[in-house]
């Protein structure tokens, strides 16, 4: 608003008004700032949450491709194993994780194969659950088959 004061032949703007401008301007500039914020970090944990999935997929996939060779084997794994820290699977001391890409620093997974109680004892349910920077960002379960 522009003040009705005429001062030396030019109209002027009082400093509570430039005031109030600056203070709607500087609020609309924080919104479009703390929204770009917003939309960065979101973006971020969506990038961990496919990345937990993916490893958690993988894992299950290489339990899957154990058991159609060594069902024995995939029996035999009566604990948790976690990968990359920690002990790998009883039957590969080669798969601990070290061969992952430089993009899952930081996240691990915690392999549990289990048999399901009054099930055929050729059925085990596997769960993967994947963790980063301790949190648990993805769990998946799928059950395996003895096809042998």
């Amino acid at each position: 608003m522009i003040s009705k004061r005429f001062l030396g032949g030019q109209w002027g703007v009082s400093l509570i008004e430039v005031l109030i401008a600056l203070f709607i301007l500087s609020l609309v500039g924080l919104a479009i700032i703390g929204g770009a914020y917003i939309n960065v970090r979101s973006a971020e944990v969506s990038r961990e949450n496919i990345r937990a999935e993916g490893l958690a997929k993988y894992e299950l996939e290489y339990v899957q491709s154990v058991a159609a060779n060594n069902w024995n084997g995939i029996v035999s794994q009566i604990s948790p194993y976690t990968i990359p820290s920690g002990q790998g699977p009883l039957w590969d001391a080669t798969h601990d994780g070290s061969d992952l890409s430089a993009e899952y620093i930081g996240y691990s997974v915690t392999i549990t194969i289990s048999p399901i109680p009054g099930y055929d004892s050729n059925i085990r349910k596997v769960k993967a659950e994947v963790y980063h920077r301790g949190n648990k960002e993805a769990s998946i379960d799928t059950y395996i088959v003895n096809n042998q």
